[in-house]
């Protein structure tokens, strides 16, 4: 136990940590700016997962690490409008939808490795990226879509959609496409987190790399207060936990290695249990809309 306390235990801690924090930035991010519109889409780990795996093929065929990253982007985007259309248009419950997401998501990824790697010889291996560069994206978008929400008039009728959508009806807001636009960006971003997984964080592909990153992502949503500055430090706060146990599990066998793997997911039943309050949430958050008839 005396290696914990060294500059290398130290460094290595610092390194891992910013290593595990893109994916749940990027997920807690975009899914605090789809709640902010009245959507809970409880389905990140599906998204991720599709990101994933179309990042990874994408970045294996073509050599290209960011061209795998854009191809996860548009893969979580268009995943993401299977649920936008049926919370949108078809007033479907959210979590039901958010539920099936998660199961199609991780079926599809499934299959779609098992596909092609069959006709792969050898072990299947992306180009890797820079490790920081998906850093500099995830924070530059909390910052920006804080500015949003926050310094513009735009953003406050987004919110306003969140909160009290009749009223902002009223006053002329189009419900839909605010609702449309908080899907594209939420399943966009989930969409790059796990394309970062495959193509940044071990440049390769297993089932189940997700490995729970979207639930952790939404209790850092609740953890953070629905607000870009919490979710943040929730987030930091998550990739810290991950990436103790990984660097305790290396410099020590003093403490059950099963115990150290559930550190991460212990503080999201504990956030989840203790922070989440009735009424801190946005009003009409999770809560189907249907315009007035005229």
């Amino acid at each position: 136990m005396n290696n914990i306390f060294t500059l290398t235990f130290l460094t290595g801690l610092l390194i891992a940590t910013m290593r595990m924090l893109p994916p749940l930035l990027l997920g807690a991010t975009g899914e605090m700016f789809s709640e902010r519109c009245g959507l809970t889409n409880i389905g990140l780990e599906g998204i991720m997962s599709v990101g994933a795996i179309v990042g990874f093929i994408t970045s294996y065929f073509t050599k290209n690490p960011y061209l795998g990253m854009l191809a996860g982007v548009a893969a979580g985007w268009g995943v993401n409008m299977i649920y936008a259309f049926l919370t949108i248009n078809l007033n479907a419950d959210q979590v039901i939808v958010g539920n099936a997401m998660n199961i199609l998501g991780l079926a599809i990824a499934s299959l779609v490795y098992t596909t092609v790697s069959k006709k792969q010889a050898g072990v299947m291996q992306s180009v890797t990226a820079d490790n920081y560069s998906v850093l500099i994206i995830a924070v530059v978008m909390t910052l920006v879509i804080g500015f949003y929400l926050y310094k513009t008039k735009s953003g406050l009728a987004f919110r306003s959609v969140g909160e009290f959508p009749r009223a902002a009806e009223t006053l002329g807001i189009n419900i839909t496409k605010k609702k449309y636009l908080a899907c594209s960006v939420n399943g966009a971003l989930c969409g790059l987190a796990g394309a970062y997984l495959t193509t940044i964080y071990i440049s390769s592909y297993v089932n189940g790399i997700v490995s729970g990153r979207g639930y952790i992502a939404l209790a850092a949503v609740i953890f953070g207060k629905w607000k870009p500055k919490g979710v943040l430090l929730a987030c930091i706060f998550f990739a810290f936990l991950d990436a103790l146990q990984l660097r305790l599990q290396v410099v020590s066998n003093a403490i059950p290695y099963q115990f150290l793997q559930m550190l991460p997911y212990l503080a999201t039943l504990i956030v989840l249990s203790f922070f989440m309050k009735p009424g801190s949430e946005p009003k009409a958050n999770g809560k189907p809309y249907t315009r007035e008839s005229r």
